[in-house]
């Protein structure tokens, strides 16, 4: 409960205030999509989006979430890829600065959460 308040309070300080609107496939010119690294099909499901995005003209990148404890028979599907690991969030889930920076520093039109929810 008090992790969800501080969650919340953090949404409402970084929540932009300007209105958001929708475009149309046509005029979406580049991508930031977020996958789990953790799912097996996490790459052939990149391979897919990648081939949609590229016949509309869309630029598109990807980031990869692996928010595991690495162990030794952990299986790292996302490796070479640009991934936000369990270090690079803090304590209440949402990316720290690094994170932040790497997510809304690339000014794109569309931003995807393909991860799922807890």
């Amino acid at each position: 409960m008090l992790k969800s308040w501080f969650r919340n309070l953090r949404m409402k300080k970084y929540s932009s205030t300007l209105p958001t609107g929708l475009l149309p496939l046509r005029k979406i010119r580049s991508a930031l999509i977020l996958l789990d690294g953790t799912d097996p099909g996490c790459l052939k499901s990149s391979e897919r989006i990648e081939t949609f995005m590229l016949a509309h003209g869309i630029a598109v990148s990807f980031i990869y979430t692996d928010l595991r404890k690495i162990g030794k028979d952990t299986t790292v599907y996302a490796c070479g890829h640009e991934v936000i690991n369990r270090c690079d969030v803090d304590w209440t889930g949402m990316p720290d600065r690094k994170g932040k920076g790497r997510l809304f520093s690339s000014d794109v039109d569309l931003f995807a959460d393909l991860t799922g929810s807890d």
